[in-house]
């Protein structure tokens, strides 16, 4: 009996949509690497908001059970050059903290993680001192997510002022003065 699927309509088009744009994992990880870090920096209001993005648990999804870790190790390594530590972690120990990323934080989207990522190389979570540590990685994440909660509420209550205003705005272009309504009513349009 085939497997149903758990998805929802949103995340299986997600899904879709990600496969349709990159058919393998191989073309994922080339087309969403680490220098689309820079992008989100530069517009982090719609890298939490890019619905376009699948989480980590939807990259499994799409490519199945390793997905997730293969892009994280990208990203990880990535990091750790940056850092100047590239000989900082074994391969085994970015394994792990891939798996620890992805088992805890399987809800961030991948562009998320770029900007989490982004910020962290600019110090907004403080400064690695000597080795870069997996703890600190890690630990700067749950931080990552505290604000990412506190922003996109911010981002949301924006949007809903937005369109309040807009709303706002098109019941006013439809109000009439009382002489109009007056004239209105002489006429028999109301």
């Amino acid at each position: 009996m085939p497997r149903r699927s758990t998805l929802s309509p949103s995340q299986r088009k997600i899904v879709a949509d990600v496969r349709r744009r990159y058919p393998t994992i191989r073309d994922f990880l080339l087309g969403v690497s680490p220098t689309w870090q820079r992008w989100c920096m530069l517009h982090p209001e719609r890298a939490l908001c890019l619905e376009s993005s699948p989480t980590l648990r939807l990259l499994q999804d799409a490519y199945g059970g390793e997905a997730a870790r293969a892009w994280l190790v990208a990203q990880i390594t990535e990091l750790l050059v940056y850092c100047k530590g590239s000989g900082a972690f074994s391969e085994n120990v970015i394994s792990q903290l891939s798996d620890v990323i992805s088992a805890n934080y399987g809800f961030l989207r991948c562009s998320e993680v770029m900007l989490f990522l982004g910020w962290f190389k600019a110090g907004r979570y403080g400064h690695a001192y000597g080795a870069l540590d997996p703890l600190r990685v890690t630990s700067a994440m749950a931080s990552f997510c505290r604000e990412r909660l506190q922003l996109l509420r911010r981002y949301e209550a924006e949007r809903e002022r937005r369109e309040r205003l807009a709303r706002q705005e098109a019941d006013e272009s439809r109000c009439v003065t009382y002489e109009e309504y007056l004239a209105m009513k002489q006429r028999g349009e109301c």
